[in-house]
Formats: structure tokens, C-alpha cells, sequence
């Protein structure tokens, strides 16, 4: 027996995995600067400031 396609969650899975790969790089890129931001806002800055 051959298999000529596999079933369509397969490919799903490969785009879904493909995504979380970009978030992940997407959040350790700019999860400090937005941690500092929040942190200088709850000390009440100004946008300028922060």
C-alpha cells in the first residue's frame, strides 16, 4: 500500500509549529523592553518618559 497524502492535521501541525517558532523569537526579542515600559508606567512616567 501507498500513501499518496497524509492526513490534513499534518500540515496543520507544521503551520501551527512554524507560528509558535516566530512568536517564541517575537518574545525574547521584545519582552524586556515592555516589562521596563510597564514597570516605569505603574511609577506613573509619562509615555515621553518611559
Amino acid at each position: 500500500m501507498q500513501i499518496k497524502g497524509l492526513h490534513k492535521n499534518i500540515y496543520r501541525l507544521s503551520r501551527y509549529a512554524c507560528t509558535q517558532e516566530n512568536l517564541e523569537k517575537h518574545r525574547q526579542r521584545y519582552e524586556g523592553p515592555v516589562q521596563l515600559w510597564e514597570k516605569l508606567k505603574k511609577e506613573n512616567l509619562s509615555d515621553e518618559g518611559c
